[in-house]
């Protein structure tokens, strides 16, 4: 609720602009964010990242982990304030640079990468990244997961110029996969579509 969202951003916006700054990229890079990632992202001097960070930290707002080399949110509620406190234009410009971090990162999350290329508008890049989740899913027997990604693919099959070739795999095939994780998810009903579908 509102009133709820300007009592979580009062306590930010009596943070320094380093502060802020990086509040916003890690509310865009998602609830537990790496340093390296932070760092980039923000393009701040080192000097003013180490101030805003330690700023958001002392303020309760960031919590870190030394064994991981990340920060999270204290509250998800206070990362979804400040993330809504954005203007569009910023979370747009803020995913793509994620993307671009995430896709140049050899065997990275390919599920967070899709997160990031579809909040970017980045639809090609959300059609190949969201099909290599799906495969990770699949690999942990996830089907539910790997569905969802699956169903990701297929919804953004029409908006992308060549899918194919950005996929890697035909629609044909790609729908038969996810009727087939469909089923082993126990979503019955949609297995009969999507393979009726294929």
């Amino acid at each position: 609720p509102a009133p709820l969202a300007e009592v979580l951003l009062a306590r930010v916006q009596g943070l320094s602009e380093p502060a802020q700054r990086v509040l916003r990229v890690a509310a865009v890079a998602g609830r537990r964010v790496p340093h390296r990632l932070l760092a980039s992202v923000a393009g701040l001097p080192e000097a003013d990242l180490e101030q805003g960070l330690h700023e958001a930290v002392g303020a309760g707002v960031l919590t870190t982990d030394a064994a991981t080399g990340s920060y999270a949110f204290r509250h998800a509620l206070l990362q979804e304030a400040v993330y809504g406190d954005l203007l569009p234009g910023e979370q747009v410009r803020l995913h793509a640079a994620c993307a671009r971090l995430l896709a140049a990162e050899p065997g990275g999350a390919a599920a967070e990468l899709a997160h990031h290329c579809l909040a970017s508008h980045d639809l090609a890049g959300a059609l190949a990244a969201s099909v290599r989740a799906a495969e990770e899913a699949e690999a942990v027997l996830a089907p539910a997961e790997a569905l969802r990604h699956l169903s990701t693919t297929l919804r953004l099959w029409e908006r992308v110029p060549e899918p194919a070739a950005a996929a890697g795999i035909d629609r044909v095939e790609l729908t038969l996969r996810a009727a087939a994780a469909a089923s082993a998810a126990g979503e019955h009903r949609p297995a009969a579509t999507l393979a009726g579908d294929a």
